[in-house]
C-alpha cells in the first residue's frame, strides 16, 4: 500500500462564527477534509462571538459526526465584540506553528486553495493571503480606494482568508498592545508577504445584523484614522479654505478702506480674526487628530477583548 506522507508542523484553524451555524457545519466539512488527508498534528478553534441564536447548539451536535476533526476548541466570547477581536483572541489561544484565520465561512473558493497557501507559505512567505478575483460590495470597494489613496504603505485588498506563521503571529503583537485591525499590521509588520487571487464567479454573501454593520462600520473609521492620513487631509484641506478666505477678507478690507466705501464699523477686522482664527484652528487640529487617535487606539493598555468562556470538543473515534 502507498503511503501518504503528511505535513508534521502543527496547523491551527482559527475561524469566526456569529449566528451562522448552517454555514459553519459545511465549512468544517471541507476545511476538515484538508487537515485530515495533509496534515499530522492540528487543531480547530471556532470563534463564537457572542451568537444569539441556536447555531452553538448545532455546532456542537454536527461537529460530533466530522469524520476528520478530532478536537474542536470554542471560544466564547463575552458578548458581541466583532471579527478583529475574535480573531485575535483566537489567535493567542492557537499553539500552531502556521495559523490560518477564516474572516468569513462563505466557502467560494476550490478547496485546495487551503493547502495552496500553505505551500506557498513554506517557499518563505510568512503572511499569504487569499484574495477573491471579484468584490461587488460596494462599501467594501469604498473603503479600499480611500485606504489605498491615503496611506503610505503598501496596498491593501480583499481577502478571504490567510495563513501566518508563528514568528509573523509573534512579530504583531509586539508591534502593539492593542491590534485595532490585523490586515493592515500585517502589510506593515516587515515580513515577506505574498497572495494568491482566486476566481469567484458567483459571489455569495450573508445579511449582516445591526451589530455587525455598527461594528465594521467603526472598524473602518478607527483603521482609516490610524493607518491613513485621510483625516488629516480633510483637516488640511479645510485650514487652506480658511487661509484662501482669510486672503480674501485682506483683499476685500484694503479695497474698501482706499477706495472710500464706508462698511460697518468693525466688520473688516472682525471678519479677519475669525478667518485666521478658523485657520489655525484647523491646522492645530490636523496634527492633534493624527496623533491622539494613535495614542487612543494604539498605546492604551487594557485587554482588547473579553471572553466568557473556552471549551473543548473531544470527537469519539472514528476507528473501527
Amino acid at each position: 500500500d502507498m503511503t501518504i506522507t503528511k505535513e508534521k508542523n502543527f496547523i491551527s484553524v482559527v475561524a469566526y462564527m456569529y449566528n451562522n451555524a448552517e454555514q459553519c457545519l459545511t465549512f468544517f466539512t471541507k476545511i476538515g477534509q484538508q487537515l485530515y488527508d495533509n496534515f499530522d498534528n492540528y487543531e480547530v478553534i471556532l470563534n463564537n462571538d457572542g451568537s444569539s441564536d441556536s447555531c452553538l447548539k448545532k455546532i456542537k451536535s454536527g461537529l460530533q459526526n466530522n469524520p476528520y476533526l478530532k478536537q474542536e476548541n470554542i471560544i466564547n466570547m463575552g458578548k458581541f465584540q466583532g471579527i478583529e477581536a475574535a480573531i485575535n483572541a483566537g489567535n493567542d489561544y492557537a499553539i500552531g506553528d502556521f495559523i490560518y484565520e477564516f474572516d468569513t465561512l462563505i466557502v467560494d473558493y476550490d478547496i485546495t486553495l487551503f493547502i495552496e497557501l500553505y505551500n506557498k507559505a513554506l517557499d518563505g512567505y510568512d503572511i499569504v493571503a487569499a484574495t477573491p478575483e471579484k468584490s461587488n460590495k460596494l462599501s467594501s470597494k469604498l473603503f479600499y480606494r480611500l485606504y489605498n489613496s491615503t496611506s503610505r504603505e503598501d496596498k491593501l485588498y480583499p481577502e478571504t482568508f490567510r495563513i501566518i506563521s508563528r514568528r509573523a503571529w509573534n512579530r504583531i503583537k509586539s508591534l502593539s498592545i492593542s491590534i485595532p485591525y490585523r490586515k493592515a499590521l500585517y502589510l506593515n509588520c516587515g515580513l515577506k508577504k505574498g497572495k494568491i487571487v482566486y476566481k469567484n464567479p458567483v459571489y455569495q454573501k450573508r445579511s449582516l445584523s445591526l451589530a455587525e454593520r455598527k461594528s465594521r462600520f467603526s472598524l473602518a473609521i478607527d483603521s482609516l484614522i490610524i493607518f491613513t492620513n485621510l483625516f488629516e487631509r480633510i483637516s488640511l484641506g479645510i485650514s487652506i479654505f480658511f487661509v484662501f478666505f482669510a486672503l480674501c477678507v485682506l483683499g476685500y478690507t484694503v479695497y474698501i478702506y482706499f477706495g472710500g466705501i464706508k462698511p460697518v464699523e468693525g466688520w473688516a477686522p472682525i471678519m479677519g480674526v475669525l478667518s485666521v482664527s478658523f485657520f489655525g484652528f484647523f491646522a492645530l487640529m490636523t496634527v492633534v487628530l493624527k496623533y491622539l487617535s494613535i495614542i487612543l487606539k494604539m498605546v492604551f493598555t487594557h485587554q482588547s477583548y473579553l471572553i466568557e468562556s473556552t471549551e473543548k470538543l473531544v470527537m469519539e473515534s472514528k476507528e473501527d
